[in-house]
């Protein structure tokens, strides 16, 4: 499985992440025109400091109103907080849903205005996923 880390880049304060629990409340919401609320919409916020570790699962392809072929990604990831900023105690919250592709990359990239991306070896994990989801998906 592909897996990210994602870090905001200084001077920037806040990235949205838009969880979708259904690929079709998904669907449905792009469709809509994209409102703020929406019913199995979950607006996770990234902030300074904070860190998201991403785990790609699959994706679907679906026709968009546009008669073009849309992919929507399955994803679970972990979001670590410093709990203060000289300790290394972390709360860390997990989150599994759907996303538009651009939400969330699986390739390394820095030349996106607002966060940085690292595709993540087995070495470079801060957080065991399958153990935080009690699974054997990894």
């Amino acid at each position: 499985m592909k897996k990210v880390r994602i870090e905001l880049k200084q001077g920037i304060e806040c990235k949205e992440i838009f969880l979708f629990e259904s690929i079709e409340s998904l669907y449905l919401w792009i469709s809509d025109g994209r409102p703020q609320k929406y019913c199995g919409l979950t607006n996770i916020k990234l902030i300074q400091g904070e860190f998201i570790e991403a785990e790609w699962i699959g994706c679907e392809y679906a026709v968009g109103d546009d008669n073009e072929w849309k992919r929507y990604d399955l994803v679970r990831f972990a979001k670590g907080t410093t709990l203060t900023k000289n300790s290394s105690k972390m709360l860390i919250s997990i989150h599994f849903g759907w996303v538009v592709p651009e939400q969330i990359i699986f390739r390394d990239r820095e030349n996106i205005d607002s966060y940085t991306v690292k595709l993540l070896s087995s070495a470079d994990w801060r957080f065991d996923l399958a153990l935080l989801f009690q699974d054997e998906v990894s």
